[in-house]
């Protein structure tokens, strides 16, 4: 059975490395995700591969861990803790110059979603779609309304 791709694309007026600055720092999703309530690194680890964050989203709590970490170019990471109609889902943050561009970022986020098997998994992946489309929107125009200047870090 296959599985579903979400894909989401905006232009930031920031250069890659701020942009990439600001998804780097794992725990503080909750400064530019206005989806995200709050979040907190929950491994030793703050950045790179193995790295992991709980983030709240209303009443949905998520294990989010580090998969990939191409500095500064991707990131990704599994979601855990979503309804159990999914075998996996995967965040990828993918940033590269705007061509017309270098001071600006094209920022694409892609979530993947492999259905678990049998009628479940079919009908799952149709609501995790929708949900997660939502969701993306609110991540990718989020990262866009950041202010990226300084060193890209909410705290910052």
């Amino acid at each position: 059975m296959s599985g579903t791709s979400i894909q989401r694309t905006r232009t930031i007026a920031a250069p890659p490395d701020r942009v990439w600055a600001t998804l780097a720092a794992f725990g503080e999703i909750s400064g530019w995700a206005g989806n995200v309530d709050h979040s907190t690194l929950t491994s030793e680890r703050a950045d790179g591969v193995g790295a992991a964050r709980r983030v709240q989203a209303g009443r949905v709590v998520l294990i989010e861990t580090v998969i990939e970490w191409e500095p500064p170019h991707r990131l990704a990471y599994t979601l855990d803790g979503l309804p159990p109609l999914a075998d996996r889902v995967v965040n990828r943050w993918d940033l590269a110059a705007d061509p017309g561009d270098p001071d600006r970022t094209v920022a694409t986020l892609t979530t993947e979603v492999e259905p678990a098997r049998g009628p479940r998994g079919r009908i799952g992946v149709r609501i995790l779609g929708r949900v997660l489309g939502k969701a993306a929107d609110d991540l990718v125009d989020g990262l866009a309304a950041h202010d990226h200047t300084a060193t890209g870090r909410t705290g910052a």
